[in-house]
């Protein structure tokens, strides 16, 4: 189960999402094609995933149980 997080752009709580740079497409065609640069690229995409808010996509998300959470909810 995740922990629901609270993200401090636009105030949304819930459980957060990963979001993967780059795109899906170039990594399929690089697979297909060139076995060697689609491995590097599929280990740089999964290595970079960082959680995102799941309404706007923002990085800039913290645990809603937290101090600091707690105090921009009160406010």
């Amino acid at each position: 189960m995740k922990k629901s997080q609270l993200c401090t752009n636009c105030g949304n709580i819930g459980p957060s999402k990963r979001h993967m740079p780059g795109s899906l497409l170039i990594e399929i065609v690089l697979w297909c094609f060139f076995i060697v640069p689609g491995l590097i690229y599929s280990l740089w995409r999964h290595s970079a995933s960082k959680p995102s808010c799941a309404k706007c996509g923002s990085q800039q998300i913290i645990p809603a149980d937290s101090p600091m959470a707690k105090k921009l909810q009160a406010a």
